[in-house]
């Protein structure tokens, strides 16, 4: 019977990172208490690092760096906006956003309005 490395078992394998800024930290990485004091190189894989941590390293490895940004982009999220009556008036109206806040100070008229959410979409 063959035995399987750790890593082949859990499918992750170690990435090497190096620490940035000023002080140190204190990280428990493969069961083992270590002080990672600044501009060191270590390894560990990437559950072992506390989130908080997380700006504080980089890791050298840039295939792995490009994943990492890649996965922290923004998505963009496409807004939409309506227009709501203003009370019981039928001739002033609110611009109201996707969550239901009202973006306008004051009632517009309708042409205003509508343009204002033509403004807000481009």
């Amino acid at each position: 019977m063959e035995r399987l490395k750790k890593t082949e078992v859990l499918g992750r394998e170690k990435i090497q990172y190096r620490k940035i800024g000023g002080g140190s930290l204190r990280l428990k990485l493969s069961g083992q208490n270590r002080i990672i004091k600044q501009n060191e190189l270590f390894s560990a894989y990437p559950d072992e690092i506390p989130p908080a941590f997380k700006d504080t390293i980089v890791p050298t490895n840039l295939a792995y760096a490009a994943k990492v940004e890649e996965a922290a982009k923004p998505k963009p999220v496409k807004v939409t906006f309506t227009l709501k009556p203003h009370g019981k008036s039928k001739s002033l109206f609110d611009v109201v956003d996707g969550l239901g806040k009202i973006l306008n100070d004051k009632a517009l008229p309708k042409a205003i309005a509508e343009q204002l959410i033509n403004d807000l979409a481009k």
